[in-house]
């Protein structure tokens, strides 16, 4: 990756918007999550699936949750680990985001 694409994808330049696939979440680096256990870790905190975005010409920081109608929109880094913590009461990340506080 050369130097101005890194920092694009630090500034959040994106250039496609497509729904998160299976076929398109084999491409990111996901821990082995599955569409099915995203979903379910997103419903109990009242976000939906539907609203997660990706673009594919990003390899490293390329989802995102953007449900614009309530102003939700924020980075999700799809790692098992990451799930893990925000089912920790001591990070409420994703709390936050649901209530637009993030």
């Amino acid at each position: 990756m050369n130097d101005l694409s890194y920092y694009k994808e630090l500034q959040g330049v994106m250039t496609k918007f497509e729904p998160l696939t299976e076929a398109a979440l084999q491409n990111f680096d996901t821990d082995g999550l599955a569409l099915s256990e995203i979903k379910s870790a997103l419903g109990k905190h009242s976000l939906d699936l539907q609203y997660v975005i990706h673009d594919p010409s990003r390899p490293t920081f390329g989802i995102y949750y953007a449900d614009y109608d309530r102003g939700l929109y924020g980075d999700i880094f799809l790692q098992r680990n990451m799930i893990k913590i925000q089912n920790d009461p001591q990070r409420p990340v994703t709390e936050e985001l649901s209530s637009g506080n993030l």
